[in-house]
């Protein structure tokens, strides 16, 4: 993995070029992928590797096939039998359909974790080898947990290495006291510097949840099932994000099955994307207290209940929206806290929590307020960042009610993780049922 302009399509298409060259006289015939998620993705070492070929006189430039500028598969043969091909992840059944001796994997940032398998098995065929590039986007998930692993020897034969910005003479001629680079040090957070340009997984410092572990949280099977009821927590922003999850309680669970996360949206329009979801209508709704406001027309609550969705209110201080997720965060279903599982395509969810890149460029996790040494300012965090965490926790409290900090010496629900207060329930489904009196109202 590597920083900004670190030349890493330069790199790439050299080690292409010297791996064919070094078996051309055993396998003169081969072929070679270039996969990104898309394309386009591919072309910057597409076009490297074909000037290198050319420049040594095996690939003549009229057998060089660019197809509607790289915005479609590309494609060149050399006069000694190697074929080079783009491939876009984005299509799956093309990447399962030959066997090439080698792939350059391009931008594997943005690739998702099934992508990557699919890729790795092209290559079994033939024994093939892999060689892929690109930045980080986010801190936590499936390619930071392989570059670590990688980090040393492994089972699966695999080296990772991260490469500065710097490592680029041509673009930044002094090194690490390059100007551009000393600038970019000084006005960038430390995390986003070593994201951006050292090629290192980096998070913000006060993060809300740093205990949202993708490995424990986010799973592809956390889908709709019809014999559950459905609910929707709704936190209607619109300069920020209008998010709605769909939520089922399950056996010891909670599972986030699928959001709605816009921005300039309006109810109308955010409603219209809900009645074409599978898991349409809802059965019962929460919303954010703010939702009952009117600003010139119908409110928020309003709309939905319009739309045939009743969805409980109550103001809820954010300290202890807080709490009740962490409580699942931390919990390992033995106890009378159920977990959490989010579903993948919940990407501004994750991206809150600080697991993934946000759906909105810029975006970033939920924060506490921090000093310029990362030390945290204040138990209530910047309130930005946290759309689709709030409609979470409103409809959390509103189901399973509140927790609260228990004394240190006193027995804890267990949970995982051995930072942070403990936590017990606090309210009897008799103590909720007389509550049931302020939703909705």
């Amino acid at each position: 993995m590597a920083g900004e302009r670190a030349g890493k399509s330069f790199t790439g298409a050299a080690y292409g070029a010297a791996m064919y060259m070094s078996t051309m006289i055993s396998c003169p015939e081969q072929l070679g992928w270039m996969v990104g998620y898309d394309y386009e993705t591919c072309m910057p070492e597409f076009t490297e590797m074909s000037n290198k070929l050319m420049s040594i006189g095996i690939l003549n430039a009229n057998d060089v096939q660019v197809r509607d500028g790289g915005r479609d598969k590309c494609r060149f043969t050399t006069s000694t039998g190697l074929t080079v091909e783009t491939i876009s992840g984005s299509e799956p059944h093309k990447i399962s359909r030959l066997a090439p001796n080698f792939i350059l994997g391009c931008e594997v940032g943005h690739w998702t974790e099934a992508m990557w398998h699919n890729v790795i098995g092209r290559l079994m065929e033939k024994r093939g080898c892999l060689w892929a590039s690109g930045s980080f986007e986010s801190n936590t998930g499936w390619l930071v947990e392989l570059w670590r692993k990688w980090q040393g020897d492994s089972d699966e034969g695999g080296r990772s290495y991260s490469i500065p910005s710097w490592a680029n003479p041509v673009v930044y001629p002094l090194g690490e006291e390059d100007p551009e680079i000393l600038r970019r040090r000084a006005m960038l957070p430390p995390w986003v510097y070593e994201q951006r340009h050292l090629g290192i997984p980096s998070a913000p410092k006060g993060m809300v949840f740093t205990d949202f572990l993708p490995s424990l949280h986010i799973s592809p099977l956390a889908v709709y099932d019809p014999s559950l009821p459905m609910h929707i927590f709704i936190d209607p922003g619109n300069k920020s994000a209008y998010a709605v999850l769909a939520v089922q309680f399950g056996h010891k669970s909670v599972v986030v099955v699928d959001e709605i996360y816009e921005r300039d949206r309006t109810n109308a329009e955010v409603i219209a994307i809900a009645c074409h979801r599978e898991w349409w209508p809802p059965s019962k709704g929460v919303i954010d207290v703010a939702g009952t406001q009117h600003h010139g027309e119908r409110s928020s609550e309003e709309a939905w209940r319009e739309a045939g969705v009743r969805c409980s209110y109550r103001h809820i201080k954010v300290e202890d929206g807080i709490d009740r997720l962490r409580s699942l965060l931390r919990s390992d279903g033995k106890g009378d806290t159920p977990t959490l599982l989010v579903h993948p395509r919940c990407r501004g969810l994750i991206a809150e929590m600080g697991a993934g890149q946000s759906p909105f460029p810029g975006r970033q996790p939920w924060c506490y307020k921090t000093d310029a040494q990362g030390n945290v300012l204040s138990e209530v965090p910047d309130d930005r960042n946290n759309d689709a965490c709030k409609a979470l926790y409103y409809g959390l409290i509103a189901n399973l009610g509140y927790v609260e900090r228990r004394p240190r010496n006193t027995e804890p629900v267990s949970y995982l993780g051995n930072v942070g207060p403990k936590w017990y329930e606090t309210e009897s489904s008799a103590h909720r049922s007389r509550e049931k009196e302020f939703w909705g109202r």
